[in-house]
């Protein structure tokens, strides 16, 4: 059973010197590796949906919106659960439910079930992300939880890559069944690590809560605007990043570029540069504020989305690059800014601002992809740009929010 603090403030969180914190820092590592790869690992294969079900490629989306959708809904439902029962157990209970769900749906009888079937591992794996965050918030000292919270999204990055690689490789080889089979198994013997490494909360205070006193809390989260603002950040940045990932598939595999399924899966390997990014600005936020990392991270996802307009696959490609690691940084930025100024309903914060997060790749996924079918690419990097201008905006323009808070965080 979870470990419940003392109703005293404790001071001992982690710090970088800690073997505590070393381990934490892996078992989330592996955490954000698993939920990513089980999250997308559709995404690659949508052309095969396309083909085997006769879909148009926003249809064919769903397989992908379905189960984001499904996060976005349940985030807050697991954010009470969280909150009156614990961090750990929770968690680790959500993402073996859903490395199994995955297996199963691998075999639906047709894409309709299958899409329910993803909807509801979606609603399994909202169990992870929101929890996740909190339980840093909760065990690390601010001074590293930029660089703590970068490495977790960092793995975010690194198993959405892995996850689509493995699975567009091997549907070509072995079907798309057994490649989702198969992944589904590995993520299971990965979360029994987890269950070895991640060490019990310290810091975790049970909250025993009504479903009205839920509500209530996120009504106040919801009356504070630079929550608000972090939300809608979240919602314009995962709608633009998840359009972009959802149509370089079908631009790949077309002319002029033709490339096999197994070769155009290969461009998710630029998660690396998510992953770069992630840490790198994390580590810039600590040092040179949230705020300042945030609006340089959209103005670079901005840059990658255009340069990818260029014809050359290599020049494409850099731009993908950027946009991919300006993603991650805005995404490191905007969500540890939840975490600090959450206050006392850190994980209802942190469910709300995933919540919109998850709800912007469900739309954004899908009716960008109506803009795909018009005018092909350029009307994709369009619908890009339509979602990150406002995301820009809103960190650029002084509220209330920004005006109280120091440019750097406190030392």
């Amino acid at each position: 059973m979870e470990d419940r603090c003392s109703s005293s403030v404790l001071e001992d969180r982690l710090v970088p010197t800690d073997r505590a914190y070393r381990r934490v820092l892996v078992a989330l590592l592996l955490v954000g590796l698993v939920t990513f790869a089980l999250l997308y690992a559709t995404q690659p294969i949508l052309p095969l949906f396309a083909t085997s079900y006769r879909l148009k490629p926003a249809m064919a989306s769903l397989a992908v919106s379905a189960a984001t959708f499904g996060v976005s809904l349940a985030l807050p439902v697991w954010g009470a659960i969280s909150d009156r029962f614990g961090r750990r157990g929770p968690m680790l209970s959500a993402l073996a439910v859903a490395a199994t769900l995955l297996g199963t749906l691998a075999w639906s009888p047709n894409f309709a079930v299958l899409v329910v079937l993803r909807f509801v591992e979606g609603a399994a794996i909202a169990g992870v992300p929101s929890i996740a965050m909190a339980y840093l918030g909760e065990e690390v000292v601010p001074e590293a939880l930029g660089r703590a919270m970068g490495l977790y999204i960092g793995g975010n990055s690194v198993g959405g890559m892995a996850g689509r690689v493995v699975v567009g490789a091997l549907a070509e080889r072995l079907g798309w069944r057994l490649s989702l089979t198969g992944l589904g198994g590995v993520a299971l013997l990965l979360v029994l690590i987890v269950v070895r490494l991640l060490p019990q909360s310290r810091h975790f205070r049970p909250e025993a809560r009504r479903f009205g006193q839920v509500l209530a809390a996120f009504g106040e989260l919801l009356r504070r605007p630079e929550l608000v603002v972090r939300f809608a950040q979240g919602f314009l940045l995962m709608a633009a990043f998840v359009a972009m990932y959802n149509y370089l598939t079908f631009l790949l595999v077309s002319p002029p570029y033709r490339l096999p399924l197994s070769e155009a899966s290969s461009i998710y390997l630029l998660y690396l540069a998510g992953t770069a990014g992630a840490t790198l600005l994390g580590r810039l936020a600590d040092a040179l504020g949230r705020r300042f990392v945030l609006i340089f991270s959209v103005l670079l996802a901005m840059a990658g989305a255009t340069v990818t307009l260029e014809g050359a696959l290599a020049v494409k490609i850099l731009g993908i690059a950027l946009f991919t690691a300006g993603f991650f940084g805005g995404h490191v930025s905007a969500s540890t800014l939840v975490a600090e100024q959450a206050g006392r309903h850190r994980a209802a914060a942190s469910s709300l601002y995933l919540s919109a997060y998850y709800l912007g790749s469900s739309l954004g996924g899908t009716l960008i992809g109506l803009l795909w079918q018009d005018f092909r690419w350029p009307g994709v990097v369009a619908g890009l740009l339509l979602a990150l201008l406002p995301a820009l905006w809103l960190a650029v323009v002084p509220s209330k929010a920004h005006l109280s808070q120091p440019v750097a965080p406190p030392r």
